[in-house]
């Protein structure tokens, strides 16, 4: 029997208990071996409550499914929805699920095969969106090659992928380097129909380059399966409602991207694709989030730093998702009261864009970053990677279906 004596001032009993439970797991660790030390025994465990309870996240669904399959499934529900509204011009479902069938057919002519890598460098029109599904249903990988990096990075990209192809349009041709196989839109010419390949849940479906701490730039391999686990899953966990429209702001080559593009389009929704000054330009932001009838904007605490600047306030129907850096007390005093509602989300690009969020109250005295979503665990660990008991800093560990495969070519980074 232990009894403990304490300051209810600093403490509650639940926060003594907890403190309670992990000197006993550590009197256990030390009877069972007492030549340990200290630092290597576990003071919790991940199978005591609330640490079971916090991943207690498995849902079932079809790991075989591709996100291809999961589009068409949805686009056969509302083929005359507007789907796409980008500067160019606008696309309903079935338009869109037509246009891209013909560039797929486009890179099967050409030869591209199951699981080729292809490089996408356009600007912010349909074309983009376009490229992203045909590419998908050609089997093939897609590679974002973003026009505003500097060509030796570009150059970098392609090699290191080793491209089957990129796809261009004249305002990027010059950014390809030469000698690669391009697919240039403005010299696009008609081709027969081609089958549909058959897209396995474990094809790969992305590679994002992130940057490397020795400055190389690494790309991280995301599969079918991983991202229609994160496509549904994230659907659910922020409440994402059907036939909204969406304000998708952030770039192909960031992988927020994804949430933009995927979920709208299994959710009966419209895309509102802003064009690239637009989505850097606040003043421009301001309008088409009050003319367009946006009701859901994803995009990082920057973007709603830059908004909140020029004195804009949220719309009380607007559903806010934020990511890719800390939400700061400022922005939940600017965004909580007004807008319908907040989400703080995390995760890093291993993990399939996000791998836990939060609804963000005005009221909450902490923000954090929230539970996991479906089929994703988390862990906090110390340096002997032993889990630690709850409100103890340590090291996030995340594991589930949205794990990435590994990083492309480079085989010591994913043992690490």
């Amino acid at each position: 029997v232990i009894e403990c004596q304490y300051n209810t001032g600093l403490f509650d009993a639940d926060r003594i208990e907890l403190i309670l439970n992990s000197y006993l797991l550590l009197l256990k660790g030390l009877s069972s071996n007492p030549d340990a030390a200290y630092e290597s025994l576990p003071i919790a465990s991940i199978y005591d409550e609330p640490l079971a309870t916090w991943n207690k996240t498995t849902v079932d669904y079809d790991r075989s499914m591709s996100v291809v399959d999961l589009l068409a499934m949805h686009f056969e529900k509302s083929p005359d929805h507007r789907a796409l509204e980008a500067d160019d011009r606008s696309l309903t479902y079935c338009e869109l699920w037509i246009e891209s069938g013909k560039l797929k057919d486009q890179l099967l002519a050409q030869g591209v095969g199951r699981g080729d890598r292809v490089g996408i460098c356009l600007d912010r029109t349909s074309r983009m969106i376009i490229t992203q599904i045909g590419i998908l249903r050609a089997a093939a990988c897609y590679v974002p090659l973003d026009p505003s990096y500097p060509k030796d990075r570009l150059d970098y990209m392609i090699e290191d992928a080793t491209m089957s192809l990129v796809i261009c349009e004249n305002l990027t041709r010059k950014l390809v380097k030469d000698g690669q196989r391009i697919l240039n839109w403005e010299d696009q010419t008609t081709v027969a129909v081609q089958a549909d390949p058959q897209v396995k849940g474990s094809d790969n479906a992305y590679i994002i380059y992130t940057s490397g701490s020795t400055g190389r730039p690494k790309g991280v391999l995301l599969q079918h399966q991983t991202v229609v686990n994160f496509i549904v899953q994230m659907k659910d966990h922020v409440h994402y409602p059907n036939k909204s429209r969406l304000l998708a702001v952030t770039t192909l080559s960031f992988d927020m991207e994804v949430f933009e593009i995927f979920v709208p389009l299994i959710s009966a929704s419209t895309i509102v694709l802003a064009g690239e000054e637009t989505r850097k330009d606040g003043f421009l932001l301001q309008k088409v989030l009050a003319d367009r009838n946006i009701d859901v904007m994803q995009a990082t605490p920057s973007t709603w730093r830059m908004l909140l600047s020029l004195d804009w306030k949220p719309s009380p129907d607007l559903i806010i998702i934020s990511g890719g850096e800390a939400l700061s007390p400022f922005l939940q005093k600017g965004l909580c009261p007004y807008a319908k509602a907040v989400w703080n989300c995390y995760g890093p690009t291993e993990i399939t864009v996000y791998a836990t969020g939060t609804q963000v109250k005005a009221d909450d005295q902490v923000i954090t970053i929230g539970r996991p979503i479906g089929n994703t665990r988390i862990f906090i660990l110390d340096k002997n990677r032993l889990p630690v008991p709850p409100g103890i800093k340590g090291e996030v560990y995340i594991g589930g279906d949205g794990l990435a495969p590994g990083y492309w070519n480079r085989p010591e980074l994913t043992a690490e």
